[in-house]
């Protein structure tokens, strides 16, 4: 019986706390704001074959104005191969930071929006690691085929800190970065969990009756 118990509290638990996985892209993951695009952040190699950072608000950074909050970024002189190191963060009142401190950059937006799961998105040629989430993108193909997801609380927000390092020199902006979006995943109901784990304890009591 003490066994069953575990069994069905481990059943409940992960029903509440979804893991965080890596891998292609989840269909069932929503933005938070596609309207408004106040869900996207993209930092990246330069256009034009030049060793810069892109970092933008948007859906379109290297345009700056062109989209919401996308007016902000930032451009600097980056090495191939390096592994840099950053945070970014989003708190309940939807202010948004990110640093990367080995190149003074340290950027602010607002009215950001915030679900309970964020995506990366790694594009070729580039290597990310984000919450504990290693992504790599594909030199091969100019989009990218790995996917990262992080469960977050949007009661509380988050801050959590990478990595990412570009093993080339960006070809095109828009096939040569990372994209992390903010959005949501449908999480089972207490409710479902709950019957799932008495269905097992059903299933474990008839097992045992058949032994006897």
């Amino acid at each position: 019986m003490k066994k069953i118990f575990v069994l069905l509290l481990i059943v409940t638990v992960m029903g509440w706390v979804s893991p965080t996985w890596a891998g292609p892209v989840d269909p069932n993951f929503t933005l938070a704001d596609s309207i408004n695009t106040l869900e996207r952040l993209e930092f990246r190699t330069g256009k034009n074959l030049a060793q810069d950072w892109e970092i933008g608000l948007g859906t379109n950074t290297q345009s700056a104005g062109q989209f919401a909050n996308a007016n902000v970024y930032d451009t600097t002189w980056w090495t191939v191969g390096k592994t840099y190191s950053f945070n970014y963060g989003i708190d309940t009142s939807g202010v948004a930071t990110f640093s990367l401190s080995e190149l003074g950059i340290n950027l602010t937006w607002n009215n950001f929006n915030l679900g309970n799961a964020v995506q990366i998105h790694a594009k070729r040629d580039v290597e990310i690691t984000f919450g504990g989430v290693s992504v790599t993108g594909d030199p091969l193909n100019a989009f990218g085929l790995d996917y990262g997801y992080i469960n977050v609380d949007p009661l509380v927000g988050f801050s959590l800190a990478g990595t990412i390092k570009f093993n080339a020199l960006g070809t095109s902006g828009s096939t040569q970065g990372v994209e992390i979006y903010t959005g949501n995943v449908p999480t089972p109901e207490p409710t479902s969990m709950l019957l799932l784990g008495f269905g097992l304890i059903g299933l474990a009591g008839f097992s045992t009756r058949r032994k006897k």
